[in-house]
């Protein structure tokens, strides 16, 4: 039986699933075949989300000549639900623009492969906690 309950699907079972809104230790007490009883614990450890840099990143730099290293520009962070993310040419001209965490740049608009080049850009990231964050930067586009 794990304790506490409150936060479990089900105590009575193996390996319930835990749905704690802080940091919970629980403890699983058993007894064996021969009688013997004894008592492990987990602590579920809640991560305080922070919307805030260095927790939400883009990089300066990247590289999208086809190593597989660095070929396209992602936002990063663990705690963005939502996100708006555009980059510019030195003109202003919209060169990409993604509302998915999954979709990065790859160096190109139109169809055309976009040379050596500092692109400015504009996030909007919500975090799960409702926590908006927003920030403007450059970034570069090199290519050997």
């Amino acid at each position: 039986m794990w304790t506490p309950a409150e936060t479990l699907d089900n105590p009575f079972i193996s390996n319930p699933i835990a749905s704690p809104d802080t940091t919970t230790t629980y403890f699983l007490t058993f007894t064996d075949l021969n009688g013997c009883q004894a008592t492990v614990s987990v602590t579920v450890s809640i991560a305080t989300p922070i919307c805030d840099d260095p927790y939400i990143f883009v990089p300066n730099t990247f590289t999208p000549n086809g190593d597989q290293i660095n070929d396209q520009l992602f936002v990063r962070g663990a705690f963005i639900d939502e996100l708006k993310f555009i980059v510019f040419d030195r003109w202003g001209n919209q060169v990409f623009l993604t509302t998915d965490k999954q979709i990065g740049w790859d160096g190109t608009y139109q169809q055309k492969v976009l040379g050596n080049d500092v692109f400015g850009y504009y996030l909007e990231a919500r975090c799960y906690d409702g926590q908006l964050f927003t920030k403007r930067g450059n970034v570069t586009l090199l290519r050997p």
